[in-house]
């Protein structure tokens, strides 16, 4: 991947040689992630940023899930881009409740 970061600039968004280059590797990076984690490569989506992912998951998931499941469960310590989509939900009418922070510390994963 060195390269991708020092010498080869293309945007895989462009039509010319270097963006086509820039595409060509990326999905190759893509179907590799994929088969690490047993998915396939067009379910894997690649952001600019945490924040960005923070957004998307949220705000992807309550659409795919519609008014079957209207309610968000988030901690009170969440970062703005976890906040800010919540918050836009529970604007649209999803059920919204706020665990504090000292909840989550004594939180234990069950089974095994």
């Amino acid at each position: 991947m060195m390269p991708w970061f020092r010498e080869r600039f293309g945007n895989p968004s462009s039509d010319h040689f270097f963006g086509r280059e820039a595409k060509e590797q990326l999905e190759f990076s893509r179907a590799e992630v994929a088969t690490l984690i047993g998915a396939k490569a067009d379910e894997i989506v690649l952001t600019g940023s945490a924040s960005e992912a923070n957004n998307l998951a949220i705000l992807g998931t309550t659409q795919e899930l519609g008014r079957s499941n209207p309610s968000l469960v988030i901690s009170a310590v969440e970062h703005p881009s976890v906040l800010q989509p919540s918050l836009r939900r529970k604007e649209e009418g999803w059920g919204s409740a706020s665990s504090p922070g000292r909840f989550l510390r004594s939180c234990r994963p069950s089974g095994g």
